[in-house]
């Protein structure tokens, strides 16, 4: 109504003398529609006219903007949203007792910087894209459910690691049981590596996967170094859960983006030696299962997209961060689903039973999964800048196994 102020209708009213009749539907519309508003979020108030019969002559008069009036809508509903927010963390925090901060910290992480990209991403090509399985499996996670319908016929105790209750403390165990780092744990470390190195050479830039002989005293190996102009940076890609319940217990997971913090912490701790010697500048990169993105990681993705900027001149800064973040939040999600369904059907097989419909939803994930990596290596174009480059044209290979 306040962006249509201006209308033959309401124009009469929005002289102070003339107010809107007290006796017409449209006021008591407008006096419910302001009342529930405050009554849910008070910080409205300020917004909003004294009185609906004063609507009118509030939005027309010189101290509120054009401006102000169309984006009315907007600004009630982020207040609105921000005062749920506010409350579902309140509610979290009285529930500690009851699930061991479980709530609070997928608040926390779901509201993370750029958790919600993999929502948001463009479906423009495999590399792009999840499986319906993959998806509900990601939505599962940010909406605090459980991962699929058969994991009630788990045990409390792991049947792969063999640790006490944790299926109960912990729904999502198989995206960090000790007993998968050899398999989808590891393929989701790499293709969040693929995702950054293939965008790399897309991009023009120099790049090296997992560099050997940086450090002639050991194999340490960070996961990527990049030549851009003017830097030389080495990154190490780490895919940290903050739901986990030790992560949990020490307080990492009460923060936004503390999980994060605390990998990012041990990678410059592990590669400071390697980072001085060679001169190099060292952004680890570290993003969170529920899609939250480290700051050093975002640090990264800039310095790729500013570098990108200069040989892509039909692509700008933002479109090239919009594709980077993108084939990373994506990746991150579906490594962390086929993680959990490996998991889920490998310890129904320990347990010498299976449940149907936790078969089914793997092998259908491994099949589309398989299609997928047959269709990665054919590489993804869009609108004719990202070309195909593969790892002969730059004369790197894979370098090994990933770093720690």
């Amino acid at each position: 109504m306040a962006a249509v102020k201006a209308a033959p209708t309401f124009v009469q009213y929005s002289q102070p003398d003339v107010p809107l009749p007290s006796t017409t539907l449209l006021h008591g519309w407008i006096a419910g529609s302001m009342a529930s508003i405050i009554e849910a979020t008070p910080g409205c108030k300020e917004h909003l006219p004294s009185s609906a019969s004063m609507f009118f002559h509030h939005f027309s008069s010189s101290s509120a903007s054009s401006s102000k009036s169309s984006s009315l809508q907007h600004t009630l509903s982020s207040l609105a949203t921000e005062s749920e927010s506010k409350a579902s963390l309140t509610r979290a925090k009285q529930m500690r007792s009851e699930d061991a901060g479980l709530s609070f910290a997928r608040l926390k992480s779901v509201a993370a910087p750029r958790a919600w990209v993999w929502k948001m991403v463009v479906p423009t090509g495999k590399d792009m894209q999840l499986t319906d399985t993959q998806y509900r499996i990601a939505a599962r996670l940010n909406l605090g459910l459980l991962p699929i319908g058969g994991t009630g016929a788990l045990p409390s105790t792991c049947p792969l690691c063999e640790r006490p209750n944790i299926l109960r403390k912990d729904a999502w165990h198989f995206m960090t049981c000790k007993k998968l780092g050899k398999g989808e744990v590891n393929v989701r470390h790499d293709e969040v590596e693929t995702a950054l190195y293939r965008s790399a050479l897309m991009m023009g830039l120099q790049a090296t996967r997992q560099p050997t002989g940086l450090d002639p005293k050991s194999d340490l190996r960070p996961d990527l170094m990049l030549i851009l102009p003017g830097r030389r940076i080495l990154t190490d890609v780490a895919i940290c859960h903050p739901l986990a319940p030790g992560r949990r217990e020490s307080g990492q997971s009460s923060k936004t983006l503390g999980t994060a913090r605390v990998i990012e912490y041990n990678k410059r701790r592990k590669y400071t030696e390697i980072k001085v010697q060679h001169d190099m500048e060292l952004l680890p990169f570290v993003v969170e299962t529920c899609g939250g993105v480290g700051r050093e990681a975002r640090k990264l993705l800039k310095a790729m997209a500013e570098a990108g900027e200069e040989h892509l001149a039909i692509w700008s800064k933002k479109d090239i961060i919009r594709h980077l973040i993108g084939s990373v939040a994506i990746a991150v999600q579906r490594g962390g689903a086929m993680a959990y369904l490996e998991g889920h059907y490998k310890a129904l097989h320990a347990l010498g039973r299976q449940s149907e419909a936790g078969v089914e939803e793997v092998e259908e994930v491994q099949a589309e999964e398989e299609k997928t990596q047959e269709e990665w290596g054919e590489g993804v174009a869009q609108d004719g800048v990202w070309n195909q480059l593969g790892d002969e044209e730059v004369g790197q290979g894979d370098g090994g196994a990933p770093g720690a």
